[in-house]
């Protein structure tokens, strides 16, 4: 491991670059790699240039220059831990298991404000700096990118959200994925260990420690050799692992045609209108919904609808939207606020091809210096009274605000919800699908090209995240399955290419493939055992079915499908073999 929970404070590295010769010229040429030149930036030379905080731009000029200069600071410490991880590679061997573990767990780059142990908390350009973990990936910083969880087993159907956005990274810069596993904080649930442990490894994780035995008093607050209720439950992860270890660790996934868009731009101009901004933090922070901003919360409340219905999701960043390969992905989910001009522009040229694109209160209003781009909006047929960027400080700052009207259902809706005006024009019609109790469209869509758009008026996956208000062995329980049907409907036309399909909700099912077969990670999120019905879609032959729970099972294969029915508990990895 190279770095454990690499950070930094602003305005101390503002201060410390501008004083460099050398970290300006390396700033100035990151400038002009991307076109931009001293009067694009308020400046009449490059002398002039230097990097700024957020208290310090005042105009389009000095936004630019705000912008870029947090940018370049994750971007260049992810080419120096890159120049480290090469140098192991060297001396050791090629794709050698680096690790370098964030704490970051949304991957924000720039947290506004006196976040942490800043010493100059008190300064009006005072933040917090890590590294955006797609972008790191892309700069090939490690060969081995992982985080951690301090959570107990209740929260363990998070570490599914982790891992595709470590994947996701890791895939950018052709390099693996990992974790530090905290048993310390697990034991709660005779299923939860195993649960964490394959919710990583049935995603594609293959560097996993095991943070740290101890003894406790060798290293206090930290070890877990006096948790006695997780060896059995860590014990029970292993051997399941052991058992399909074959089919495990050469396994990948595909590329999944159902895409979120991780926000980038966005963080940067949140509570922009606070001199001395609350606490948004993403540093040490594993409460998805508290202490973030409502477009975060919202992106892992629509991941956990897909999560629920087996849909698995492949993370991209802005950058990605302008890239040859993304044409394959055939769904598209976006929350951000703000996007970089050209990413809108080409995401609406994928939309003409053919894509669908879901959108929500808020997205996609703004380019990446929070200056207005209608264009998506035009897109969409609709516009907004007003601009929503609702903040979570709390969980329960999230109330409820209405209903949204599902034929004979009333969805409880959380959060804030927009006021749309729907375009009424034959060239930009759009149609309302629901509406919210009171007869404003709650959502809408609109055909572009061979594609559409669908704008949702409120923020439906933090209203399925709050519509949970239960719990059964020990999970959250009770979803709404109207929410869930409502972000899943965009994927339905394309289901026929997802790799796996259960009979039942609420079960994860993460295929990875290799040569010899495939296996399939079951993670039952329901909280109590199922019969269950599983398909998967098979490239070969399959002469063997097994489970690392139950040994050999039947099973039948027409054509590429293969059917498989089996009780489940909480965990399970089903072994498809050629």
């Amino acid at each position: 491991m190279t770095s454990d929970e690499p950070g930094w404070y602003y305005p101390a590295r503002y201060n410390e670059f501008n004083k460099d010769p050398n970290a300006l010229a390396a700033f100035h040429g990151y400038l002009q790699a991307r076109g931009l030149t001293p009067a694009s930036l308020g400046k009449t030379s490059w002398s002039e240039v230097q990097l700024i905080g957020r208290q310090q731009y005042h105009d389009l000029p000095s936004r630019r220059l705000f912008y870029w200069s947090n940018r370049f600071t994750p971007w260049a410490s992810a080419r120096f831990f890159g120049e480290v991880a090469r140098a192991y590679e060297e001396v050791i061997r090629p794709q050698v298991p680096v690790l370098v573990n964030f704490n970051n767990f949304m991957g924000l780059a720039y947290q506004p404000g006196p976040i942490g142990n800043n010493d100059q908390g008190q300064d009006p350009n005072a933040a917090m700096g890590q590294h955006d973990w797609l972008e790191f990936g892309r700069e090939r910083g490690t060969t081995a990118i992982a985080t951690e969880d301090w959570f107990g087993d209740d929260m363990a159907p998070q570490w599914s959200f982790y891992a595709s956005r470590l994947r996701a990274a890791a895939e950018l810069g052709q390099v693996g994925m990992g974790s530090l596993v905290i048993p310390r904080v697990s034991g709660q649930r005779p299923g939860g260990m195993a649960q964490k442990l394959l919710a990583q490894v049935g995603h594609g994780a293959k560097t996993i420690q095991f943070f740290t035995y101890g003894p406790e008093y060798n290293f206090p607050g930290n070890c877990y050799s006096e948790n006695l209720p997780v060896f059995a439950p860590l014990a029970r992860g292993m051997q399941m692992v052991a058992k399909a270890e074959d089919l495990l660790y050469p396994g990948r996934m595909k590329p999944s045609p159902v895409a979120i868009l991780t926000p980038q731009s966005s963080p940067l101009w949140d509570l922009e209108e606070f001199p001395h901004p609350p606490r948004i933090i993403d540093a040490t922070n594993p409460y998805l919904d508290a202490g973030r901003m409502g477009y975060m919360v919202e992106m892992h409340g629509l991941f956990l609808a897909l999560q629920h219905s087996a849909v698995p999701v492949q993370f991209v960043d802005e950058q990605k939207l302008t890239e040859p390969d993304f044409q394959a992905t055939k769904v598209l989910y976006v929350t951000a606020p703000d996007l970089p001009q050209e990413s809108t522009e080409a995401v609406l040229r994928w939309v003409q091809a053919g894509g669908t694109l879901v959108t929500v209160a808020g997205a996609m209003e703004f380019d990446r210096y929070h200056q207005p781009l209608p264009t998506a909006l035009q897109a969409a047929g609709v516009t907004p009274a007003a601009a929503l960027r609702l903040p979570a400080f709390q969980y329960a700052d999230a109330k409820p605000i209405g209903q949204l009207m599902l034929d004979n259902t009333a969805l409880t809706v959380f959060g804030e919800r927009e006021k749309l005006t729907v375009a009424s024009a034959a060239e930009a019609s759009a149609r309302t699908l629901y509406r919210f109790e009171d007869g404003t469209p709650a959502l809408t869509e609109r055909t572009v090209g061979q594609g559409k758009i669908l704008r949702f008026a409120c923020y439906p996956g933090l209203s399925y995240r709050h519509s949970a208000t239960g719990s059964t062995g020990g999970l959250a329980s009770g979803f709404a399955a109207g929410w869930r049907q409502l972000i899943t409907q965009p994927v339905q036309p394309v289901a026929a290419a997802l790799p796996v399909k259960v009979s039942k909700p609420l079960i994860e099912a993460p295929a990875l493939y290799s040569v010899g077969g495939v296996a399939v990670t079951l993670l039952n999120w329901s909280g109590t055992a199922q019969q269950v019905d599983v398909t998967v879609a098979a490239d070969r032959t399959v002469r063997r079915v097994q489970s690392a729970q139950r040994g050999v099972l039947r099973f039948q294969q027409i054509g590429g499908q293969l059917t498989v029915s089996l009780p489940l508990g909480d965990v399970d990895v089903l072994q498809v073999y050629y």
